[in-house]
């Protein structure tokens, strides 16, 4: 094991051609034990994020990049934890979930305890422990929209300006009590797509412009009460491009523009009533890429214009007989698209893409022979990519790539030995990565200046 240690980390140095700039540890927020930062998210020059300081549980935090600015922002929920989810930025102000006096509803900051606010209780009521419950928190143009339930009405659609005035549901879309449950809000050049039950439709593709009369079913895929259940929406081309089920050519990639004219069936990948399940979609210049599944080929990764002749295999990693790449999570770093996948011999690695076969390639044998390097939180800087990976020796660790093996390298052992650090919910700050991991300290908020 220990010269497995040194063998790697000499590879490494050696592939970097140099000392690489080393992580640190922001602040060591829970001592003894782990603050467990999740949802780190910027807004305006800070990175706020949920912490337990073991004090005061699961807070909102707040950091400038520097230890001395890495602060509690406010006990929203005193004597107990308020735990501040869905965090998100809207014109540089923070809106978040948290539980107060007023249970689980819509709070807002811009990084100081008096501008740190519930912005509506919008489910009045002290004998419902979970409030309103916002969820799909999603900045459209300015406006956050999201789903909440105020009592009366079920989980509906609303929308909020950051004022209690301004913080409304948009439309009954599921009339009485009934929930049409508003999932994947998705903002595509200013109009919001998500998908959406009316009671009469099943889960089809919605858009509103935050209007009552602006809010619609785009078009009922699967006619009839049964679901067209489009997911996986993402935007690109200044069109909404998705998976949905027509209930003849079973869930495959279509495209929308907002009306039912333009919302139309672009390929069957699967041929026949099988799923492709095109998922994970990443745009890069004229194109867009994501991972589906056909019978022939397992899952792969695939790229569209938005027209079928222009939807194809960018390559069949896995070309074995009933082999499968199980590609996912394709992620734009640079000129590159990168993802992890298996080529049937070298286990689940990090790949990358030019676009073209030839240029589509395993970066890096990371866990050397069969093992599983399994990449993870892959996130782009600039035009390299940081992910944690197992090389099989010094467990789940920071690594980075610019799409060649010898400059994808380990970044640092930060929980040393096999212990993994786990790094994750990575989030870019002016010139540093933040990000948590696992170190002698347990699991607290790092930075790193790539």
């Amino acid at each position: 094991m220990v010269a497995a240690l040194l063998a790697c980390l000499g590879t490494t140095a050696a592939s970097a051609g140099g000392p690489e700039p080393a992580p640190k540890l922001l602040k060591d927020i829970r001592n003894p034990g782990s603050s467990d930062p999740i949802w780190l998210t910027r807004a305006g020059d800070e990175v706020f994020f949920a912490a337990n300081d073991g004090v005061n549980g699961a807070e909102l935090w707040a950091t400038n990049g520097r230890g001395a600015g890495t602060r509690m922002v406010e006990d929203i929920y005193p004597g107990s934890t308020s735990s501040p989810a869905e965090l998100v930025n809207v014109r540089g102000i923070l809106f978040f979930a948290a539980r107060g006096e007023e249970q689980r509803e819509l709070w807002r900051s811009n990084g100081t305890a008096a501008g740190t606010r519930i912005v509506r209780d919008i489910r009045p009521d002290p004998g419902f422990t979970n409030g309103s419950n916002p969820e799909e928190l999603t900045n459209v143009g300015g406006t956050l929209f999201f789903s909440a339930d105020d009592g009366t009405n079920g989980v509906e659609l609303w929308k909020s300006d950051g004022t209690e005035a301004g913080t409304k549901m948009v439309e009954n879309i599921n009339p009485g009590a009934g929930d049409s449950d508003p999932f994947e809000l998705t903002n595509v050049r200013g109009t919001l797509f998500f998908r959406a039950d009316d009671g009469v439709h099943g889960e089809e593709l919605w858009v509103s412009d935050g209007t009552r009369r602006g809010t619609k079913l785009v078009r009922d895929i699967y006619p009839g009460t049964e679901d067209g259940y489009p997911e996986y929406i993402s935007s690109f081309d200044g069109k909404a491009f998705f998976g949905a089920n027509d209930g003849v050519r079973g869930q495959e990639l279509w495209r929308s523009n907002g009306t039912r004219r333009g919302t139309v069936f672009v390929k069957s990948i699967n041929p026949g009533p099988g799923d492709a399940t095109p998922a994970d979609m990443e745009p890069m210049g004229r194109r867009l890429y994501f991972s589906a599944e056909s019978d022939a080929l397992g899952v792969e990764l695939w790229r569209t214009n938005g027209t079928r002749r222009g939807t194809e295999l960018v390559k069949d990693v896995n070309p074995a007989p009933g082999g499968s790449a199980q590609v996912n999570f394709p992620t734009r770093a640079g000129r590159l698209i990168f993802f992890y996948a298996t080529d049937g011999t070298n286990g689940t690695e990090l790949w990358r893409t030019d676009g073209t076969r030839r240029g589509t390639r395993m970066t890096r044998n990371i866990n050397p022979g069969s093992g599983n390097a399994n990449p993870q939180e892959l996130t782009p800087f600039g035009d390299a990519l940081f992910f944690r990976a197992d090389d099989g020796a010094i467990g789940n660790e920071l690594w980075r790539s610019n799409g060649t093996r010898r400059g994808t390298r380990l970044v640092e052992d930060i929980n040393l030995g096999a212990g993994d650090s786990n790094p994750g919910f990575m989030e870019r700050l002016g010139k540093l990565l933040i990000f948590r991991a696992i170190g002698t300290g347990g699991n607290e908020p790092w930075k790193l200046r790539p």
